[in-house]
């Protein structure tokens, strides 16, 4: 019998998220303040609020991509992700 894996939290989300990076930034999205909103559920999977640095980034759609490869590695769950102009938050940056 195997051992179903723990349900990960905002913390192993967002610590997963940190290797994604916006490579016109040069920086990961967390720091660089682009995620907005974390929400894991056991059954409906991880849902992230991700804004983009500008409203017609061209880096988007890799930007969704990598984080889903990222949840993939975290837990095999299925990840949502509503991307989208929200403007960067300055107190959401940290670096």
């Amino acid at each position: 019998m195997s051992e179903t894996p723990s349900i990960p939290d905002d913390d192993a989300v967002r610590e997963a998220l940190r290797g994604v990076e916006d490579l016109e930034a040069g920086m990961n999205i967390v720091d660089l303040g682009l995620v907005y909103g974390i929400e894991v559920d056991a059954e409906q999977g991880v849902l992230v609020d991700i804004t983009m640095t500008t409203a017609a980034c061209p880096m988007a759609e890799m930007i969704v991509d990598q984080a889903r490869m990222r949840f993939a590695r975290l837990r095999q769950m299925k990840c949502l992700s509503r991307s989208g102009w929200y403007g960067i938050h300055p107190g959401r940056r940290t670096r």
